[in-house]
């Protein structure tokens, strides 16, 4: 018996998993870095929690499972279809859902402030794969459907006419 395609990606998503948090660390770091470095009357404080702590990590999370699922798509691992992309994505969504599990249980705690970015971070790197996937998943979608035109070829040349201005 085979294994779905869309299970050996599934896979690569959670061999991936590491790299996606160690590059959300790195930029979350290095945004951390930037704004000490920026002088106090430019910083905002009211945007400071945003930009720290939530989009570097979606960020770094969807450039390292971008990456992934282009190599993927180019092994012919990444099929079209909704029953697909939660087949792939389903140890991302667990594993983010555990990170708020984590989050929501200690919030109380005194010293969660001494550890909190690690499960966001984590989970947050997570999440940027699953939006990523998503973006990849809908253009595998439409490549597959043009691809499987019969008239590919004059579909491209109409659409291309169509767009110019």
């Amino acid at each position: 018996m085979r294994t779905p395609v869309s299970v050996r990606a599934g896979l690569a998503y959670c061999v991936m998993l590491p790299a996606g948090i160690v590059a959300a660390f790195v930029l979350s770091g290095a945004t951390i870095e930037a704004m000490n470095a920026l002088p106090r009357s430019v910083r905002s404080p009211n945007v400071v929690d945003l930009e720290i702590n939530i989009v570097p990590a979606l960020l770094a999370g969807a450039l390292v499972y971008a990456l992934t699922g282009l190599w993927l798509r180019r092994r012919g691992w990444l099929e079209a279809g909704l029953v697909s992309h939660v087949r792939r994505t389903a140890p991302l969504y667990l594993f983010t859902a555990l990170c708020g599990v984590v989050i929501m249980r200690a919030r109380s705690s005194p010293d969660f402030g001494l550890w909190a970015q690690i499960p966001i971070w984590s989970g947050l790197s997570a999440l940027g794969g699953v939006g990523a996937d998503l973006m990849i998943h809908r253009s595998t979608g439409r490549v597959n459907a043009h691809a499987a035109s019969p008239n590919a070829e004059a579909d491209e040349r109409e659409n291309y006419g169509s767009h110019r201005g």
